[in-house]
């Protein structure tokens, strides 16, 4: 795996097949198409940001509120989170009590287990992140857990799976475990057979 940086600066980036979304140090919402050209601002403020396979946005801003994408603008949904990501038609979230939901189209479905930190693929797989820094895939039911440790996570779908940890070394899974990729980062993102991370100059590869 090899990095080309983009420009801008951002704190979190993610994508699906067409466009890469962030979000920057102030809270700003950014997209843009993955065969290039300028950031587009989005309306609105977010501290977490996902994209759906379709296109469909989904944020938390900084006061927990959690909004969809509609288009042209933000329509706010129920609940209360930290944390949300979407792949697949699913949406998932994690409260600040790291507490783990599932979208069922009109609400919040609890699922069992605590996690930090949420990644869910273009296939709907979810992998999580507890406390500890230990590393879950769900099995339809319940939390299968895998090995190594990270403050990371993100699902492509299916094994296209990749980690950075508390030494900020990036890992992808090899459908049993993990092969160390070159380079550092603080967060790491892949959709879209595309890979994202970011240093910690918020810089963008």
């Amino acid at each position: 795996m090899s990095w080309s940086q983009l420009d801008g600066a951002l704190v979190q980036v993610l994508s699906n097949n067409d466009t890469i979304v962030g979000v920057n140090a102030e809270g700003s919402i950014f997209r843009r198409s993955i065969g290039g050209g300028d950031w587009e601002q989005l309306e609105g403020n977010a501290t977490c940001v996902d994209i759906d396979n379709d296109g469909t946005l989904w944020c938390v801003n900084g006061e927990g509120s959690i909004f969809r994408w509609n288009g042209g603008g933000w329509d706010q949904q129920e609940g209360n989170a930290v944390r949300i990501s979407c792949g697949g038609g699913q949406v998932w979230c994690l409260n600040g009590e790291n507490q783990i939901f599932q979208w069922n189209g009109g609400g919040w479905d609890q699922q069992e287990g605590a996690a930090v930190e949420i990644g869910v693929g273009d296939d709907g797989g979810v992998w999580v992140v507890n406390g500890e820094g230990s590393i879950f895939r769900w099995n339809g039911g319940g939390w299968d857990q895998q090995e190594g440790n990270a403050i990371h996570v993100s699902c492509g779908g299916g094994d296209n799976v990749v980690c950075c940890n508390s030494d900020n070394e990036i890992f992808r899974w090899n459908g049993g475990g993990w092969d160390q990729q070159e380079g550092n980062a603080v967060r790491i993102s892949c959709g879209g057979g595309q890979v994202w991370c970011l240093n910690g100059e918020n810089q963008i590869f």
